[in-house]
């Protein structure tokens, strides 16, 4: 506010026969002086903006993002922050190629393009993309959503809490480098519709903190990572641990849901060993003994979970090995007496020294090995029908 106005304001003697209406004028000239002030200081509001071509064109041009959803619609400069994005106005469908030639930033991806979206880099190298706290979302036509390149890398951080809603069938990707930066990143499934919710992260994910949370869709962890925040697998989620530093460096939970199965395999095309040796909290109760409800290992490739301790706090801790051999090194330990049930036709190895466990091993189909101890107090085994220990 300029000084002629903050003088006036503060109540300057007028000369004597000063007309009564002129301080009155004069404050509310004040007044509009402060509401302009206010205006113009203020951040500007969140915009909405469509995605408007095909070509393989930059976020940074003006002409490629409109204000409309279906077609035509006034220009818009490119996305902030604080802006929400989609691809694309729903008029134009086709594959599109995204090239970033700077950092980039919007508050929310919305997808509905039915063809291929891919983001890059708009020349060899690297540039950046965050995203918001409201995430990211794949409607149920969404075609495949690719984000980086091997040269042209884009490397995703997030700048919020967020949850990324895959309704589609076809798998969103992210390639290159996914910073958490503090932030728990929930993958779900965006709505009753659509498919299952598929995200592959091919790149390191990383941060000193953060975590992920998986529920109702797969995820597939290929890259080497270093984020430190823990993973949680909850109801109808699947985890695809595809490298041998896949899990970073926290720890690997299963939830209490006793409604459906957590599940987890190893799709890479060969057996792998996890060599970070998380911890594990097993949790998932099952209603009642003798059900394949819990923990599933689906067995496309062998996998070892290596030597992290694992504690049970379910008294029916059920992991069903479906296929081939899953194995971990880690002592057994459970808060409570608590009994292990192995289902599933494949095998089930326990190499570790032996921990607080105190339960029993319920044997109901397949193999399992125990080629270190069971327990410290617990009991032998209890083998059903023909299997093996």
């Amino acid at each position: 506010m300029n000084s002629k106005c903050s003088n006036r304001c503060a109540g300057t003697q007028q000369p004597v026969g000063w007309v009564a209406i002129a301080p009155s004028l004069e404050t509310l000239k004040c007044v509009i002086a402060v509401l302009l002030f206010l205006a113009c200081s203020s951040t500007a509001s969140a915009a909405t903006l469509y995605w408007n071509t095909t070509t393989t064109a930059l976020w940074s041009g003006t002409s490629n993002w409109s204000t409309a959803a279906w077609s035509g619609g006034t220009f818009a400069a490119a996305p902030t922050s604080a802006d929400i994005v989609y691809f694309n106005q729903q008029s134009v469908e086709g594959n599109e190629t995204i090239q970033l030639s700077g950092a980039a930033a919007t508050l929310n991806l919305q997808f509905q393009n039915s063809a291929t979206t891919t983001f890059e880099a708009s020349v060899t190298g690297t540039q950046s993309l965050t995203i918001g706290a409201t995430g990211i979302t794949m409607s149920a036509r969404s075609g495949a959503v690719t984000i980086g390149n091997s040269a042209r890398q884009v490397a995703v951080t997030l700048s919020g809490t967020q949850t990324w809603s895959i309704g589609s069938s076809s798998q969103l990707t992210v390639l290159n480098e996914l910073q958490l930066n503090g932030a728990a990143l929930t993958f779900s499934r965006w709505g009753n519709i659509g498919g299952v919710g598929r995200v592959a992260l091919a790149g390191p994910v990383t941060g000193t903190s953060g975590q992920i949370v998986l529920n109702e869709s797969t995820l597939t962890l290929a890259g080497s990572n270093s984020f430190v925040g823990g993973i949680t697998v909850n109801s109808a989620g699947q985890l695809n641990i595809n490298q041998a530093y896949a899990l970073g460096s926290g720890t690997l939970a299963f939830g209490s849901d006793t409604t459906k199965n957590k599940q987890f395999d190893n799709t890479s095309g060969g057996a792998i060993t996890v060599a970070s040796n998380n911890p594990m909290a097993w949790n998932s109760t099952i209603s009642g003994q003798y059900g394949a409800t819990g923990v599933v290992f689906i067995g496309s490739n062998d996998l070892n979970l290596g030597a992290g301790t694992v504690t049970t706090a379910a008294a029916h801790q059920s992991i069903s090995v479906l296929n081939g051999t899953l194995t971990m090194g880690g002592a057994i330990n459970s808060t409570g007496a608590y009994n292990w049930e192995k289902n599933g036709a494949g095998r089930l190895v326990l190499t570790g020294s032996s921990g607080s466990h105190l339960g029993t091993a319920v044997i109901n189909a397949g193999t399992l090995q125990v080629d270190g101890t069971w327990g410290s107090t617990g009991g032998a085994p209890d083998i059903h029908g023909d299997q093996q220990l």
